[in-house]
């Protein structure tokens, strides 16, 4: 009866085979991002988002937050304000805007991963705290399904403009603001 020997031995392969891939499968599931809201040094935290040229004439400007609530925006192309320009935000909008940050998961996004559009307008967002850094670039329009991972990071460096109030600096009225000459 050796045929009894090898299907009992195909059980414990097949049983040991599930388990490992049940491992693999846990180790392989991405981590808990990190929560920018729990910051541990809020010090260490430097958030930069920066709108890039799209060839439509879009703003393209950077905007960097301190996490002492210090603002600097420097405007380059298609502004009404080239800067630099100096603010400073409480610490209860700072809190908010980690807050926006966390909703997109933002840590747990891949960097290049979102679709872009052709002239439309980009950015990006570094964001450094607490000996870690991460970039991550999007498309301000196409950003797929409203409730996606890119709605909601765009969603997010939105609220950075609105936390600052971008618009000031930014806008030329109801019209595109002329090109600029670079010194």
């Amino acid at each position: 009866m050796p045929w009894q020997n090898t299907v009992g031995s195909n059980k414990w392969v097949v049983l040991v085979s599930a388990l490992l891939l049940g491992v693999f499968g846990l180790l392989s599931l991405p981590g808990k991002g990190y929560s920018l809201a729990n910051t541990k040094d809020l010090q260490s935290l430097t958030i930069e988002m920066r709108r890039l040229y799209c060839g439509a004439g879009c703003p393209v400007y950077t905007i960097t937050i301190h996490g002492d609530g210090t603002v600097e925006y420097v405007g380059q192309q298609f502004v009404r304000d080239r800067g630099p320009e100096h603010l400073v935000l409480s610490q209860d909008q700072i809190h908010d805007l980690l807050k926006e940050f966390d909703r997109a998961d933002f840590f747990r996004l891949e960097e290049r991963a979102f679709a872009w559009g052709y002239h439309t307008p980009r950015f990006g967002v570094r964001i450094t705290v607490d000996g870690k850094s991460k970039e991550v670039k999007s498309d301000r329009y196409d950003v797929g399904a409203e409730s996606g991972p890119q709605a909601r990071f765009a969603e997010a460096a939105a609220a950075i403009d609105r936390f600052v109030g971008t618009d000031r600096w930014v806008k030329c009225g109801d019209s595109r603001c002329p090109p600029q000459l670079l010194p």
